[in-house]
């Protein structure tokens, strides 16, 4: 099924799914104990205004949400704290990676951001850089695998642990 799959930007008829993939995801990191994401996070506004500003990509089968992501020269402001490789490099920042949980493991998330780095080069960005919380362990070991460097991490409120930045330069 992977090969039938596409990854695009969101459209207005997948809103309520990308909303609806975004809870059942944050559920499945709770009931993990990771606590990456809570009641309040992601929030439906942020969603909508991350839709509203263009930044959503879908990974879709047929008319099913299966992934999203956003991709966006907009930042935290704690990753200018971060000791990126490049700190001039023109960069994009990854937020919000999700995979519904029927299908993590299969391939899904890495189509997603091998994606996200074509999008990347495409668009003239050098760098893509993106944060995930400490205790959420498959997601560190995949983009250690994927060859994103750590370059720092951070604490974020009200969060109790770190989040860990992350940094791919485009050569």
């Amino acid at each position: 099924m992977l090969h039938l799959t596409e990854v695009r930007p969101a459209r207005a008829e997948d809103l309520e799914d990308i909303i609806h993939l975004y809870i059942l995801c944050r559920n499945d990191l709770l009931g993990k104990k990771i606590y990456q994401w809570d009641e309040h996070y992601p929030s439906r506004e942020l969603i909508n205004e991350d839709f509203r500003l263009g930044i959503l990509h879908v990974l879709v089968f047929k008319k099913e949400v299966l992934g999203v992501m956003g991709l966006t020269e907009e930042k935290e402001d704690e990753y200018d704290e971060m000791t990126w490789h490049n700190k001039s490099a023109k960069a994009i920042y990854m937020h919000r990676l999700a995979i519904h949980p029927r299908y993590q493991g299969k391939g899904y998330g890495l189509k997603m951001l091998k994606y996200a780095e074509v999008f990347s080069i495409n668009e003239g960005y050098q760098a893509m850089r993106l944060s995930t919380y400490i205790t959420n362990i498959p997601a560190l070991e995949f983009y250690k695998k994927q060859k994103y460097m750590e370059v720092g991490s951070f604490l974020y409120a009200p969060w109790e642990e770190p989040f860990v930045c992350f940094e791919k330069i485009f050569e």
